[in-house]
Formats: C-alpha cells, sequence, structure tokens
C-alpha cells in the first residue's frame, strides 16, 4: 500500500509531510475519489484557515472601526508566482516584505508617527546597541582569559619538556662518566682485563 511508509518507520526528508488521513486513499480507492471531492477536502480546509484568522482579529468596540496602528495589517497587490523554484520564491518573499514595510511606512508619515530604521535594517535587535557592547567586550574579555591560559599552558608544557630532556642527558652523562671511570679502573688493575672488559660492555 502507498501510504502504509508512515506504519514502516519511514523517515521525512526536508520539505515532506506526512498527508491528513482523509487524504490518505488506498491504491484500489483512487479511482473512486473523484476530483470534486479532493476539491471539497481543500476548500473545507481553506475555510477553517479563514475562520481562525476571524478569530485571530481585533474585534472593534460597538461600531467603531479598528485603528490601522493597532493591527499594524497591510495588504499588497503582488503574491508570490514561484511555487516549484523555492529559490526564486524566498527571493519574491524578500521583495514583497520590502514592498509591505514601505507601504507602512508611508502609513506612519501620513499618520505624523515618529520611526527610526533600525542599526540592523534586515534583522532589527532584541538588545540595544548599549547591551550589544557590553557582551561584546564579554566575549574580547573572555577570549584574551583563554588565550592568556593557553599561553601559560604552553610556557609549562616547554618548561617541563626541557626540564625532562636536562634530566635524560644529565642521567646519560652520569652513565657514561661512571663507565669511563670503571674503564679507567681495570687498566690500572690489569688482572683479567679482558674478561673484566667483555663484563662490563655487556
Amino acid at each position: 500500500m502507498v501510504f502504509k511508509i508512515k506504519k514502516l518507520g519511514y523517515l521525512l526528508k526536508p520539505g515532506e509531510k506526512f498527508v491528513d488521513e482523509e487524504e490518505c486513499v488506498e491504491d484500489d480507492e483512487i479511482n473512486s475519489y473523484t476530483k470534486k471531492e479532493i476539491y471539497l477536502t481543500k476548500l473545507r480546509k481553506f475555510l477553517e484557515i479563514e475562520e481562525k484568522i476571524r478569530e485571530m482579529e481585533l474585534k472593534p468596540r460597538g461600531d467603531l472601526k479598528v485603528n490601522w496602528i493597532e493591527t499594524l495589517t497591510v495588504i499588497g497587490n503582488s503574491t508570490p508566482q514561484a511555487k516549484e523554484n523555492l529559490t526564486l520564491l524566498n527571493t519574491q518573499f524578500s521583495e514583497l516584505a520590502m514592498e509591505f514595510v514601505k507601504i507602512g511606512l508611508n502609513k506612519f508619515k501620513r499618520m505624523g508617527i515618529a520611526f527610526n530604521r533600525p542599526t540592523d535594517f534586515y534583522a532589527e535587535m532584541m538588545k540595544s546597541d548599549e547591551q550589544m557592547g557590553r557582551i561584546m567586550r564579554q566575549i574580547e574579555h573572555r577570549a584574551q582569559e583563554n588565550k592568556l591560559k593557553l599561553q601559560t599552558k604552553n610556557r609549562k608544557m616547554i618548561k617541563k619538556m626541557k626540564k625532562a630532556g636536562k634530566d635524560k642527558r644529565s642521567k646519560q652523562l652520569q652513565e657514561k662518566n661512571k663507565f669511563i671511570n670503571q674503564v679507567n679502573y681495570l687498566r690500572k688493575h690489569k688482572k683479567n682485563l679482558q674478561d673484566d672488559l667483555k663484563h662490563l660492555i655487556k
């Protein structure tokens, strides 16, 4: 069956979704599922969305009309066309947003309401410039502290390695001196010199 993949543990890929139960039809039912029924299903969903939007709308008191400043709703004249090409669709959404912003700003001007362009034009920061400055200073301070800690750690490691190398060289030198002293001692006492030297080298 086409739509039993969910039960089989199929993992969704980006952009995929499982359709509703009423949209899921078996292979043998697909012929009987008419275009009219599909259209009615989509229409019902569209009406449900419209109903939800009406629920969310700000209700005016009595016969009064809701001021635009209360909703800041902007309705444009154009809609996105590239439904298949996601890159082009994103570009069109960006252009629409710019168009709506201009409409909204013109309404502010006509109403005499002052506004200012945010420092970051495309995404107004939730924090003020002063707060962001403080955060940046803290980040720089932490980075400096980490750098100093790393330098100290490196210095300690180098010192330890030098000490280890020095100890090793010192030990080697002591062993060499000991060997030379033993050879000199044997030379002075020439009894069984060859055998003693062989034993010493071993």
